[in-house]
């Protein structure tokens, strides 16, 4: 309960604040975790049992574009049931924003 009355306490801008430091670790931690792939695919031809460790990170990549591909239909979808054109606008940023990712 002191946890929820705490976070009450905080204001907007240091919520904000504290999301987009989130943020960022988490495309920091994609950016490792990208390089550490590329990694992998050049140290696997000198150690062949780097293979399963290979694999694993493609279906953890195969299965991130499909949750991807997913949003992204999901929120096409909504964008033909939304009248207000702010939403409209909200949901193709946001689309947008998932395909660069």
């Amino acid at each position: 309960m002191a946890q929820s009355a705490n976070a009450q306490k905080k204001s907007i801008a240091q919520r904000d604040k504290e999301l987009m430091q989130l943020q960022q670790q988490i495309e920091l931690k994609e950016a490792q975790l990208k390089q550490d792939y590329r990694n992998l695919q050049r140290d696997v031809k000198q150690n062949p049992y780097l293979q399963v460790a290979l694999e694993e990170y493609n279906t953890f990549f195969q299965n991130e574009k499909k949750e991807k591909e997913k949003k992204v239909k999901a929120l096409s979808n909504l964008l033909k049931h939304v009248k207000d054109e702010s939403d409209i606008n909200e949901i193709k940023r946001e689309i947008i924003q998932i395909k660069r990712k």
